[in-house]
């Protein structure tokens, strides 16, 4: 039996096809990988039968990066604050990241 052709059009806000090296970071590869189209095509329709082969990937809009931070707190909750809150003997302070409250 010939191979068929089939064409998916996905769109979204945000999408981060992380790069290996790059785990830490979270710096996402331009594009999606033939590895991340063949898990799109595995979600939309999934059969153990099938094994899909991305051919080509396009790209119809500009892409377009932004900046995500992780862990901005500038400081740790003391050991000795968590033991007092787990005891009940003081309320847990919040650590924010844009100053006090």
């Amino acid at each position: 039996m010939a191979a068929r052709r089939h064409t998916l059009e996905v769109w979204g806000d945000f999408a981060c096809f992380t790069r290996p090296e790059m785990k830490v970071e979270r710096y996402s590869y331009p594009c999606p990988t033939p590895s991340a189209a063949r898990g799109i095509f595995e979600a939309v329709y999934f059969k153990p039968q099938f094994r899909w082969q991305v051919d080509r990937i396009e790209i119809l809009s500009e892409i377009a990066y932004i900046g995500l931070r992780r862990n901005e707190t500038k400081e740790k909750i003391s050991e000795a604050d968590v033991k007092k809150w787990m005891r009940g003997t003081a309320e847990p302070k919040p650590i924010l990241a844009d100053g006090d409250p």
